[in-house]
């Protein structure tokens, strides 16, 4: 004999697994969220147009660190650029919130820009926004070729968010040949 349980019983289970199953799925996502946060020790280099995700409670930038013009830095994601021609390199950030950055270099090497970052001894930055504004303009004068340059992006709004980085002029630009963060030096350096 079969056992059959009654339909009322049967909806109530289906609903409790999709429940179950919504629930799962956003937790997976929430974290996959958070988990695009770039530390300074996981930095993402800057190659050509870029659609950075932001994170929201992703926790403040180092302690220790000149952060010039930012009065505060919530949810800080950062990013570094090796530059391939020399000259002033623009860039162009939109987002759907309100976004701020500060910017520092030259660095004659990743690692050196990583270890001062993370140890809180980076100084002035060479480039700062504190704009209530979902787009910035970034401005890098005078680069020298293979100088690392480091761009540190907050989400002041505290909302997951996409920001479309993209080079906006100027006449030099970063290259994206070279290695990733925490990598190996490529011999094209």
């Amino acid at each position: 004999m079969r056992w059959r349980m009654p339909f009322g019983q049967c909806c109530m289970l289906s609903m409790m697994c999709k429940c179950f199953v919504r629930v799962v799925l956003l937790a997976v996502l929430a974290a996959a969220a958070i988990s695009t946060a770039q530390t300074v020790n996981n930095m993402q280099q800057i190659c050509g147009a870029l659609n950075l995700s932001l994170s929201q409670d992703a926790g403040s930038a180092v302690a220790g660190n000149n952060y010039g013009c930012l009065n505060s830095q919530p949810n800080a994601h950062w990013f570094y650029g090796k530059v391939g021609s020399s000259g002033d390199i623009l860039l162009r950030m939109v987002a759907n919130s309100d976004i701020d950055f500060a910017t520092w270099g030259p660095f004659n090497s990743i690692e050196d820009a990583q270890s001062r970052a993370s140890n809180g001894s980076l100084g002035p930055p060479t480039g700062c926004s504190y704009a209530v504004a979902s787009e910035e303009l970034v401005t890098i004068n005078s680069t020298g070729q293979n100088d690392i340059y480091i761009l540190v992006i907050t989400n002041f709004a505290n909302v997951i968010q996409t920001v479309a980085l993209t080079t906006s002029g100027g006449d030099g630009s970063f290259t994206c040949r070279g290695m990733a963060a925490g990598c190996p030096q490529d011999s094209s350096r």
